[in-house]
């Protein structure tokens, strides 16, 4: 019960007190600096004793004013005895209400301070928030920059691609008509060599006929043996060069100069004595003498001269260069088959090459294809890199943000808990 009571005085005393301290106030702003200068000498100049008293009393008095809840909580004890009026109480009464003036003076100073500092962090996040949507602006426009770079790479990787092609279908073409060319050359070339051979075998038949013909109106009857033997060699020789060895290079000789009458007569019949003297000797390219007109002997002629034009000489006519085992009557075939094999293989080679163009132009597209999707994950790698800076970048401001406001929390805290344990001071 005497704690019940006492705790109520204390009460009533802490709302006089408060009472008198407000009308004191506009005392106090009207004339401070002389009534705060007085009352400090005046509570200097008194007794150990008495300061003890006063501070216990204004610490009292502080905590009830302080918080109401705290004095009743931690409400020092009041004795029994009443304190008269003196001069010393009201000295005391005048120091506290000064205290509490100071007090409440500082207090406003440090919750504008306190105001501002909010204001200036509010001013700092607007800023933190606009410097953040800066950042992100300039990272759309390296990512649009990066995209539009890899666009135009991609089309000028088309566009090579697409000339490269071009070239190497140009190159595939031009080849192609230089060997259709290089063929058909070659063949026209065959075609006329053959032409050659079929005109110059016709002419040595010609001329070989026609010679026969012309011996056999020279024939004297009196060497009439000598006569038939000399034709018999000469059709002989001749037969044989013509069907075995004859050259392209005889066209272009002096048998042309023989074909001038296109009567054509039949090689006189070999009886079986002729034919056992051509056994006994032999036959071949000697028959054709240096200095002799072909198949005639040196000696008086009793008929008149055939005119030159139908003389041909031996120097003019050279046989071709046979090995000793001779060359077959199937010559023509032959050259005809082997250059045709000739073209074969060459048309074979040239399909080799062009499976090798085509495997190396696939190749080529394939090494391109390939590029390309290296080119596609290095943009894909560098996106996503830059995605993963820009969250990092993000998380770091925020925590530092985050971080910023926590030490201002606590900040505020141990303020308020100073203040709740009157260990307050604002100058430190």
């Amino acid at each position: 019960m005497k704690a019940r009571k006492r705790k109520k005085e204390s009460n009533k005393s802490s709302i006089d007190d408060e009472k008198e301290i407000k009308e004191d106030t506009f005392d106090f702003s009207e004339d401070t600096e002389t009534h705060d200068n007085a009352s400090y000498k005046d509570f200097k100049g008194n007794d150990h004793s008495d300061t003890e008293e006063s501070q216990s009393n204004l610490n009292e008095n502080l905590i009830q004013d302080d918080d109401p809840l705290m004095a009743a909580s931690f409400a020092a004890p009041k004795s029994d005895l009443k304190i008269a009026d003196t001069p010393t109480t009201t000295k005391l009464r005048n120091d506290r209400k000064v205290c509490s003036c100071h007090w409440k003076f500082w207090a406003n100073i440090e919750k504008s301070k306190l105001d501002i500092e909010q204001k200036k962090l509010e001013f700092d996040q607007k800023k933190f928030e606009w410097q953040l949507e800066k950042e992100e602006a300039e990272l759309e426009l390296k990512e649009k920059e990066l995209k539009q770079q890899f666009e135009l790479r991609k089309l000028e990787l088309e566009k090579e691609e697409r000339l490269e092609k071009e070239k190497i279908k140009l190159q595939l073409e031009q080849e192609e008509r230089l060997k259709k060319y290089e063929i058909e050359i070659n063949w026209m070339s065959m075609k006329r060599k053959l032409e050659n051979l079929h005109i110059d075998y016709l002419k040595a038949k010609v001329w070989s006929r026609e010679s026969n013909v012309n011996q056999d109106q020279q024939v004297v009857a009196g060497e009439q043996s000598i006569a038939t033997s000399a034709s018999e060699q000469e059709y002989r020789s001749v037969n044989f060069w013509v069907n075995d060895g004859f050259d392209t290079s005889v066209g272009e000789s002096g048998l042309q100069q023989c074909v001038s009458e296109p009567a054509l007569t039949e090689a006189p019949e070999i009886t079986y004595m002729d034919i056992e003297k051509l056994e006994d000797e032999d036959v071949g390219c000697s028959h054709f003498a240096s200095n002799t007109t072909l198949g005639f002997v040196e000696r008086p002629q009793p008929f008149p001269a055939y005119p030159e034009e139908l003389i041909v000489s031996t120097q003019d006519i050279q046989p071709p260069k046979l090995q000793s085992h001779g060359i077959g009557t199937n010559t023509c075939v032959s050259c005809l088959a082997f250059e045709r094999r000739k073209l074969e293989v060459e048309h074979q080679k040239l399909q080799l090459e062009q499976k090798k163009f085509e495997w190396q132009q696939e190749k080529e597209g394939a090494e391109l294809e390939l590029k390309k999707r290296e080119l596609e994950n290095q943009f894909e790698l560098k996106s996503l890199e830059l995605a993963k800076e820009e969250r990092m970048e993000k998380t770091k401001l925020q925590l530092e943000h985050k971080e910023r406001i926590k030490k201002y929390e606590m900040k505020m805290k141990l303020d308020h808990f100073k203040r709740s344990s009157g260990l307050y001071n604002p100058h430190n």
